[in-house]
């Protein structure tokens, strides 16, 4: 029993690790940007978007534009989802068992 009591206050710690680290990650701002650097967004680990900078040069160019869009909007994806494993990896703190893979 006493090991029941001990298994839900850790699960209960968990729990709150969770909410904090995702209240972090929701304040969290990833800069990303495309690849020739004519788009560049500020954007936030919960993918709240906080600012678009769009070089004039690229507004010429259409398909170049919406070339742009994808790959910054493609790296700001790729830096949340690895923040967002960095930070969560760690709220486990022990309590799962050695290589348990967590589906964030």
């Amino acid at each position: 029993m006493k090991e029941l009591g001990k298994m839900l206050r850790q699960a209960k710690e968990m729990q709150n690790n969770v909410k904090n680290t995702q209240k972090e990650l929701e304040k969290t701002i990833i800069n990303a940007e495309s690849k020739n650097g004519f788009i560049k967004l500020e954007i936030s680990c919960s993918h709240k978007i906080k600012s678009i900078s769009i070089e004039d040069e690229s507004l010429q160019d259409k398909i170049q534009l919406e070339k742009c869009f994808i790959e910054a909007f493609n790296d700001a994806n790729k830096k949340i989802d690895k923040e967002t494993k960095s930070k969560m990896s760690g709220v486990a703190g022990g309590i799962l068992p050695p290589n348990f893979k967590l589906p964030f």
